[in-house]
């Protein structure tokens, strides 16, 4: 590792030497991965009760990555720096401090330096205070989302989410830079260029016969006169790119953008379209109709692209743009690795003629997905007379749930046991902050003393009193859960704080009841992907984590900031699939926001990557 990091102090002192500000900042942020990584992976916290010796070593060779950082960050961010220094207790660091050895040394008391900005807070801080292109914008974080089944067609999306730009016109340099490409492209012969072909497969695949790809426009562009269309700073990087690489580009301002963004196939009626450039969006009516087996780049409330070629006009940039996401959508034919270096070197030129910063991310395909525009039909059962008869839909199966509709509840794990009678199953008692006489949603009275009863006998396994579950202030409520493959030492979930869906539809799992549903993150989709010498990912896959809340007290309400309707009575299974949330760096999001309760943020148990949560 060590060795490593000084190779990687060398470029940095390259970049700095060369005052490419920018790309030293970046390596000094792949050093500061690679020291969090060394740190996750050995677990000191753990190793100290085991090998104290050990543990000291492996936080010794971290004290020295701190160091190594705190120098090469210096002039970038020099107070913060010298407030790392005195707690440290190396004043004065310099070049030549990089990779020595630390031996005998005394560390002070440690206090924090810096404090978390939240997001109000900081609109706040900007809050009429004004630029030279106008007052700064949050933006919102991004939740870029593909539909499986087109996935499944090759469809993948990498994107970058570029902040505080300033939209140009033009740019003398990047005109530069489009005429010489051009020259170079106009004696290209793309006839039979694999990506392309791809993308008209994936066409012809969707009943779409005839249909150009965006970049044949710019090619056939190209060959009537001569050059690329000029639009702005940000479409003008993108559409260079576009035809050098061959890749379908897209932009949107994120400031416009509602919720999520979807890739889906087939097209939402109640969504509106408004092709880009129509003069009044707020009255224009739909100018294109699109067809059932498209599929469609949408957000909550209109569809930003139809297709990866027909730009919607709701979310398009202009000068007035300040934070913008730029995606790349490959096929069968484009690797992850070519992608990503697509969407970088847009990111670079945006940022290069239209100032901001940028981060590369990918879209992730939901593990389950709801179809957008498909009504949902009742099913048909045969009555005892033979005739048949449409069953009745339940409210959550008429409309689409949302995750307002779940009602997610910290709930404390007071006892677990073996399911008798399935080897993946625990029963748990878990306190929810309910009151004894209190009724569960879409429970009767009859109904909750039957549970209660039942709870009394269930509880004798798991060595708690089974009058207390009747008794009291509280009433304790029984899940069923397939975590004992994971967990197998069942006295580790007693005691933590999890969350639970606490609506969800009573359901039997092998003659036992579970009132609700814990949420856990896996990451059991990844377990054949991951690369053998990736240590941590290796160890993380296959892995389940419940969620946790370990500062709240149960019963409290989880969620996101910004969604303040009341939950649904009952929400079903299969519908809760369809609430996208998901996990990344140990915090669980839903559109681009964390779960909290009032007492802080959600996190997840034993996996620090990406994860899916259900």
């Amino acid at each position: 590792l060590l060795g490593r990091l000084m190779g990687l102090y060398e470029n940095i002192g390259r970049a700095y030497a060369s005052f490419e500000f920018r790309e030293a900042v970046k390596r000094i942020a792949e050093a500061g991965s690679e020291g969090n990584t060394f740190f996750q992976n050995h677990e000191p916290w753990k190793l100290i009760k085991e090998d104290k010796d050990r543990a000291h070593d492996i936080l010794s060779v971290c004290v020295q990555i701190v160091r190594d950082l705190v120098v090469l960050l210096k002039p970038v961010v020099p107070s913060f720096c010298e407030a790392i220094e005195e707690q440290l207790c190396m004043k004065g660091l310099s070049w030549q401090d990089l990779g020595k050895e630390i031996v005998n040394h005394t560390l002070a008391e440690p206090r924090i330096v810096l404090q978390r900005l939240e997001e109000a807070q900081f609109a706040e801080m900007v809050q009429g205070k004004e630029g030279k292109g106008g007052a700064l914008e949050v933006a919102p974080e991004l939740d870029f989302v593909i539909e499986p089944c087109l996935a499944k067609k090759g469809i993948k999306v990498h994107y970058a989410e570029i902040c505080n730009i300033r939209v140009k016109n033009k740019h003398a340099g990047l005109e530069a830079l489009k005429k010489e490409a051009c020259a170079a492209l106009s004696k290209r012969d793309i006839g039979n260029e694999p990506i392309l072909r791809e993308y008209d497969h994936i066409y012809n695949g969707l009943g779409l016969k005839d249909v150009p790809s965006g970049i044949r426009y710019l090619y056939q562009m190209i060959k009537d006169k001569g050059k690329l269309p000029t639009i702005n700073t940000v479409v003008d990087v993108y559409n260079l790119v576009s035809a050098q690489r061959l890749v379908s580009v897209g932009a949107h301002d994120m400031n416009k953008i509602k919720g999520q963004i979807l890739y889906y196939e087939m097209y939402d009626m109640k969504k509106e379209y408004v092709p880009l450039n129509t003069a009044n969006v707020a009255n224009a009516t739909l100018k294109e109709t699109i067809g059932k087996h498209e599929y469609v780049c949408a957000d909550e409330k209109h569809v930003l692209c139809r297709l990866d070629i027909k730009q919607g006009n709701h979310t398009r940039v202009d000068s007035g743009t300040r934070n913008v996401v730029v995606y790349v959508q490959g096929n069968a034919e484009t690797s992850d690795a070519y992608l990503k270096e697509s969407v970088r070197e847009i990111a670079e030129n945006i940022v290069r003629f239209s100032g901001g910063t940028y981060v590369l991310k990918q879209a992730r395909v939901a593990p389950a997905f709801e179809k957008r525009g498909e009504k949902k039909e009742g099913k048909r059962e045969e009555n005892k007379g033979g005739k048949a008869k449409e069953s009745k839909k339940s409210s959550s199966e008429e409309l689409s749930l949302s995750f307002a509709a779940l009602d997610l509840r910290v709930a404390l794990v007071k006892g677990v046991v073996a399911h008798p009678g399935a080897d993946k199953l625990y029963i748990l008692t878990i306190d929810i902050g309910e009151e004894s006489g209190e009724k569960k949603s879409g429970e009767g009275e009859e109904k909750s003393e039957e549970k209660i009863d039942k709870g009394k006998k269930k509880c004798v396994k798991d060595g708690t009193k089974g009058a207390e579950r009747a008794k009291g202030n509280r009433r304790e409520r029984q899940l069923v859960a397939g975590l004992r493959p994971y967990y197998p030492d069942p006295h580790g979930l007693v005691g933590k704080h999890i969350v639970v869906v606490a609506n969800l539809r009573e359901a039997t799992f092998k003659g036992e009841v579970s009132e609700g549903m814990l949420l856990a993150g896996d990451t059991l989709n990844e377990k054949n992907k991951k690369d053998e010498n990736d240590k941590q990912g290796a160890q993380e896959a296959g892995t389940v984590g419940v969620l946790l809340a370990p500062e709240s007290p149960p019963g409290e309400r989880v969620f996101v900031e910004g969604i303040t309707e009341q939950p649904a009575e009952t929400v079903e299974f299969r519908d809760f699939l369809k609430v996208g949330l998901y996990a990344d760096q140990k915090k669980i999001w839903h559109s681009g926001k964390p779960l909290r309760t009032l007492h802080g943020e959600i996190t997840l148990d034993r996996i620090t990557g990406k994860a899916r949560v259900r």
